[in-house]
């Protein structure tokens, strides 16, 4: 006795994937807003803590090498 796949119908198929295609930009969009976000709250931090950035990319190899040890 074999066993196969069920075979839905083209019209079900069809709303399945538009239904699969919008949870999908849903999610996207939503990364988007996050990460979006997040880039804001880290730009407002670093102003706040007055980061200058100039210096903190001149001794960026110390802070990685500070982490490799």
């Amino acid at each position: 006795m074999s066993t196969g796949l069920p075979v839905l119908p083209a019209r079900r198929v069809e709303n399945l994937l538009a239904s699969y295609g919008q949870a999908v930009a849903r999610r996207r969009r939503l990364s988007i807003l996050v990460l979006g976000a997040v880039v804001v709250l880290a730009a407002a931090a670093a102003r706040f803590a007055e980061v200058d950035l100039g210096n903190l990319l001149h001794h960026l190899s110390g802070l990685t090498s500070y982490f490799g040890r």
